[in-house]
């Protein structure tokens, strides 16, 4: 696999389907795995995600973005990381243009 995004996430229900959703929806044709760290949420952040397909790691308390991502990328499986926020919704060319560039 060539392609890892991870997504931090804490407390992120209000946003986070969307942001997954953004992704799952882009017409990106490469294989890519959809990590969500959840940061010790207490809301249905780590079920929506893993309900839409996203590979959840929990943290039992809350350690911060830098420690998601850090978790995130060592559970991950592909050469290049791709980091994006529970609260951003991607353009349907975004992942491509990011495959361009590399």
């Amino acid at each position: 696999m060539k392609y890892s995004i991870i997504i931090p996430a804490h407390n992120s229900a209000s946003t986070i389907t969307g942001c997954i959703n953004s992704i799952l929806q882009s017409k990106f044709s490469q294989q890519y795995e959809l990590i969500l760290v959840d940061d010790a949420s207490t809301d249905k952040t780590a079920l929506l995600a893993k309900n839409l397909g996203a590979k959840v790691i929990s943290h039992e308390q809350c350690l911060g973005p830098a420690a998601a991502r850090n978790r995130g990328a060592q559970e991950a499986s592909g050469n290049i990381l791709v980091f994006i926020d529970a609260d951003i919704l991607l353009f349907e060319d975004t992942l491509q243009k990011i495959d361009r560039f590399l």
